[in-house]
C-alpha cells in the first residue's frame, strides 16, 4: 500500500494537472531500489548518494538517482517502455536540449508520460499536449528545489544521448 503523501494538491504555478507531491521522507537517503512512495514514478522522497546523469536514456534508471537529479533541479521525463517512435523522439530531443533533463524508460505508470521535478509533478497521454512544454519550462532549475547550481553530470549512469554529447569534458 502506497505512504500517504503529505500534500498532493494542485500545483500553484497554474499549469493544469501539475501537482504538489511532498513526502514525509524527503531527501532521506535510499539505495538503488526505489522505496515506497506515495506517488510512482517519485517526485520527491528518498534520494540516492549520487544523482543521475541528465540526458536521453533508452534504458529505465534508477528512481532514487532520478530523484537526486530532481533535488539538484533537473525535470525527469519517465516515459512508457512502449511509447510510439514519434513521442520517442520529441522527448529524446527535449533531454539532449539542456543540461538538467533527464529521460528514461518506466514500466508500470497509470499514464504515457509522467513529469516531475522537485515537489511537482504531471501526468500527459501525448507529447503534443502544450503542457509538456509549460512544465519542463516552469519547473526546470526550479527556485525552491533543495540544491542550487549543482551539476546533472558526473554522476551516475551513461545516458544514450546528452547535452553534453560532442563537448568537451
Amino acid at each position: 500500500m502506497p505512504l500517504n503523501p503529505k500534500r498532493h494538491d494542485p500545483a500553484p504555478e497554474g499549469i493544469r494537472g501539475a501537482l504538489v507531491v511532498i513526502e514525509d521522507r524527503s531527501a532521506e537517503k535510499a539505495g538503488d531500489s526505489c522505496p515506497e512512495t506515495a506517488v510512482f514514478p517519485p517526485a520527491d522522497g528518498p534520494i540516492a548518494d549520487m544523482w543521475a546523469n541528465c540526458g536521453f536514456y533508452d534504458t529505465p534508471v534508477s528512481p532514487p538517482h532520478a530523484v537526486h537529479s530532481l533535488y539538484n533541479g533537473a525535470v525527469w521525463i519517465a516515459y512508457s517502455p512502449d511509447i510510439g517512435s514519434s513521442q520517442l523522439g520529441v522527448i529524446r530531443s527535449t533531454a539532449t536540449r539542456t543540461s538538467h533533463v533527464l529521460a528514461s524508460p518506466v514500466a508500470g505508470m497509470d499514464a504515457p508520460i509522467v513529469i516531475s521535478a522537485w515537489q511537482r509533478q504531471i501526468r500527459l497521454d501525448d507529447v503534443t499536449d502544450p503542457r509538456f512544454d509549460e512544465f519542463i519550462t516552469a519547473y526546470l532549475h526550479a527556485p525552491y528545489r533543495p540544491v542550487i547550481y549543482k551539476s546533472c553530470r558526473d554522476g551516475q549512469g551513461t545516458p544514450a544521448a546528452s547535452f553534453w554529447d560532442g563537448a568537451d569534458s
